[in-house]
């Protein structure tokens, strides 16, 4: 867990079972498969092993909403008492096999670090009535104070879920970009995404206190 930390990772996967994760900056998004017994010869499962393995998974993401492989080097190498220095050809058809067959069967593959990019903006909730506050300021109606003493309420209290964000040196003073971004944000010209990106760096650089 102190190595993912450090090397920045955002999302984690492990057995659901064994995993016991406590930083709260690491989101956990457990391994509902794992790729060998995936790819087992199921005498509870009809059909090929290929067959098998891309049924598992649908039913998997029935379950839980997602399915998450896991796969280990080890998977892929041959093994007779112990494993060898060698690729198992036969192991990389089948997961050659089951990428094929998840793609047609119209279900999207994506790794693990892709995920934040993949979170659309609607998942981003902001009130309609923030954008007022944020042509008032961008329109100088209210100060800066009365602008970052309204976003932080809001973060505390969580009406704007803004994503984990490590902080940085303190600083004072709001950028001009950020009161444009309010102005744009206001008159629907970005999106919450982009909004947010902007309370983000707030927090980044001490200028808000989340």
């Amino acid at each position: 867990m102190d190595a993912a930390s450090e090397a920045k990772m955002a999302y984690f996967s492990a057995s659901i079972k064994s995993d016991k994760l406590s930083d709260g900056q690491l989101k956990h998004i457990p391994s509902t498969l794992s790729f060998v017994n995936l790819v087992s010869d199921d005498p509870f499962v009809a059909g090929t092993i290929p067959q098998k393995a891309l049924t598992k998974t649908q039913t998997s993401i029935k379950q839980n909403g997602f399915a998450v492989i896991s796969l280990q080097s080890s998977d892929f190498a041959v093994k007779t008492d112990a494993f060898k220095n060698e690729v198992n050809q036969e192991k990389i058809q089948l997961l050659e096999s089951l990428i094929s067959d998840v793609r047609s069967s119209g279900m999207k593959i994506v790794l693990l670090e892709q995920i934040p990019g993949l979170i659309s903006d609607d998942s981003i909730a902001v009130p309609d009535w923030v954008k007022s506050n944020a042509q008032w300021w961008s329109e100088g109606k209210i100060g800066d104070s009365d602008f970052t003493k309204g976003i932080q309420y809001l973060i505390k209290e969580k009406i704007i879920k803004v994503p984990q964000t490590e902080k940085g040196t303190p600083s004072k003073k709001i950028p001009d970009w950020i009161k444009n971004n309010a102005k744009w944000w206001s008159e629907g010209k970005i999106s919450n995404g982009d909004f947010v990106k902007g309370i983000q760096y707030l927090i980044q650089n001490g200028i808000i206190t989340a």
